[in-house]
């Protein structure tokens, strides 16, 4: 009976009016070591050519979610998102988040500090939160998971002098003290997955959803996308 229903349901959600944030962590091809969550730099390119005209900042994404726009959002802070997205989608005026995970900066493979706030300085750009140290929960002590996003939250603010009002959960995890927590320091928080942002996905700010494109999702990411633009 499940199954039966799932194709009808499936259309359903997919007639709303939305919108898709999109997750991304690279836009790099290398033959020197295994991404992990790599998305080639020709995919990505083609990802921007083919959608650029209903790219948005995710601010306005969240305010409007039905609206049959895409927002780019890039995790962790890795060092080819400013080498590689960041010169690309500049160049085409297409606004991006990154959530940025702040233990990671000045490290190998990483952004340096300088290079975040040369991005932070520009309108395209917004720089939110993904933790100091991308923890997963269970790694955590009581206490330490509010601790952190407030911590987060005014670090980032202090470093790029903008405010932080976004926070995405590290590797997509979280638990009761994340969603006991989040609203008290942040507007919305979002997850790992989740596809669409529409009417109902939109309505827990708690966990509001992404669209992950790498490799390996870029067809599926591809076909999702189209279905609500």
């Amino acid at each position: 009976m499940v199954e039966i229903l799932k194709t009808p349901l499936r259309k359903i959600y997919y007639s709303m009016p939305a919108s898709g944030v999109l997750m991304l962590h690279h836009a790099v091809s290398s033959a020197d070591f295994v991404i992990r969550c790599g998305l080639d730099t020709d995919r990505f390119e083609d990802l921007v050519n083919e959608y650029g005209g209903h790219f948005t900042t995710l601010e306005d994404v969240v305010r409007h979610g039905r609206k049959k726009a895409l927002a780019i959002t890039f995790d962790d802070g890795h060092k080819d998102q400013y080498s590689v997205a960041y010169p690309y989608l500049r160049e085409r005026g297409i606004p991006f988040t990154v959530f940025t995970t702040l233990d990671f900066l000045d490290t190998p493979r990483f952004m340096t500090t300088r290079q975040l706030l040369e991005m932070a300085n520009d309108p395209l750009v917004s720089i939110q939160s993904h933790g100091i140290s991308h923890r997963l929960p269970d790694e955590m002590k009581p206490g330490e998971i509010k601790r952190e996003l407030r911590a987060s939250k005014e670090r980032l603010e202090d470093l790029t002098g903008k405010k932080v009002s976004f926070f995405a959960y590290p590797s997509g995890r979280y638990n009761k003290e994340y969603l006991d927590s989040v609203l008290e320091e942040y507007d919305c928080a979002f997850a790992a997955s989740g596809g669409v942002l529409n009417f109902w996905s939109g309505r827990n700010r708690k966990l509001l959803p992404r669209l992950g494109v790498d490799n390996k999702s870029y067809e599926y990411a591809m076909k999702t996308i189209g279905r609500i633009i």
